[in-house]
């Protein structure tokens, strides 16, 4: 019985370690003061890029401020997901738009580089805030992207990969000069607005925008099959071989 009640008790160490262990990923919080310090992972040197490298939820617990030319978040394994928590990733980058053409142009040299850059062949889940004034606001081969404003970015969202599937849900698009880039997967019930293009696929054949609304950009959507979408007074709705 005493052999029993000690295997017991070291089972139930190792499982409410276990539990411990993945607790900590899913409450690893990240803020401006803890991407200075370089604190959020093991790996992650101080000052940006934040560099997350062991899996798990991660949740931003204040706006972060990233440098001209650097990144904000960068993802190198598989089976993260990053909930914003309804905060900003920001750098210094602001578009402007032609009222007349509604060209978007970018001030390039204040603009950070990547928001949150997903290395090759990693998928990840990234959710709920703002990435405004970079190059690429989030770039990514494959994984979900939800309920995010991008907005004042070359590139908002930039789904670069011709085999993973993808989807971008709910996402705002604005004063970008694209709004969402889709390589290969869907872009549902997502808006964009002011943007040089607002949706743009590869081709119909890799991209599909459903159930989304695009207003007041120069380009409406561009390459790729649709689907009950709200396609209204852009300079161009639609652009390239469009499939209905």
């Amino acid at each position: 019985m005493k052999f029993e009640n000690a295997f017991f008790a070291v089972l139930l160490a190792s499982t409410l370690g276990l539990f411990a262990t993945v607790s900590a990923h899913a409450q690893a919080a990240i803020d401006q003061n803890r991407a200075l310090a370089g604190t959020v992972n093991p790996t992650d040197t101080p000052g940006f890029p934040i560099t997350l490298s062991v899996p798990g939820s991660y949740k931003l617990t204040g706006n972060l401020v990233v440098p001209a030319g650097l990144n904000g978040i960068e993802i190198i394994t598989e089976g993260v997901t990053i909930d914003l928590n309804g905060f900003r990733i920001a750098s210094g980058g602001v578009c402007t738009r032609n009222g007349f053409s509604y060209a978007v142009t970018c001030n390039n040299p204040a603009m950070g580089k990547y928001g949150i850059y997903v290395a090759a062949s990693v998928a990840s889940v990234i959710r709920n805030g703002t990435i405004q004034g970079f190059e690429t606001g989030v770039q990514l081969e494959g994984g979900v992207v939800e309920s995010l404003v991008v907005k004042h970015n070359n590139t908002g969202i930039l789904v670069n990969s011709y085999n993973a599937a993808s989807r971008a849900t709910g996402i705002t698009a604005e004063m970008n000069q694209t709004g969402i880039l889709m390589g290969w997967g869907m872009i549902e019930r997502s808006v964009a607005t002011a943007n040089q293009v607002g949706f743009a696929g590869a081709t119909t054949a890799s991209s599909s925008v459903a159930e989304s609304h695009t207003t007041l950009n120069a380009i409406g959507i561009r390459d790729a099959a649709i689907r009950a979408n709200r396609v209204i007074a852009n300079k161009v709705d639609l652009s390239g071989t469009v499939a209905f």
